[in-house]
């Protein structure tokens, strides 16, 4: 999908592995937080399409590369580039775009 149709927060609930709350903003920042058993983790930094299609989440020295699509009019699955075939990736469910 165009990267405008993906800002917006996003929130996935994956249960034992924990919750994420991906926010992308018009900016073209995106805030990723990841919260297990009260435990937040925060990754900060800016979010691009790269020439194959893949959602970039870069901060610092550190990137995320997976492909995005939107399933549903409020949904958005983000998979891990290089992951295990299979792999269902997170399903995000949009809480305000």
């Amino acid at each position: 999908p165009p990267v405008d149709q993906l800002v917006g927060t996003w929130k996935a609930d994956n249960g034992k592995t924990g919750a994420v709350i991906l926010e992308l903003g018009n900016d073209g920042k995106f805030t990723w937080t990841h919260t297990k058993d009260g435990k937040k983790t925060k990754l900060e930094g800016e979010y691009s399409m790269n020439d194959k299609g893949l959602l970039v989440l870069a901060s610092g020295d550190t990137q995320m590369v997976g492909a995005a699509t939107l399933p549903d009019e409020n949904q958005l699955r983000f998979i891990l580039a290089g992951g295990p075939d299979g792999d269902p990736g997170l399903l995000f469910t949009a809480s305000s775009k």
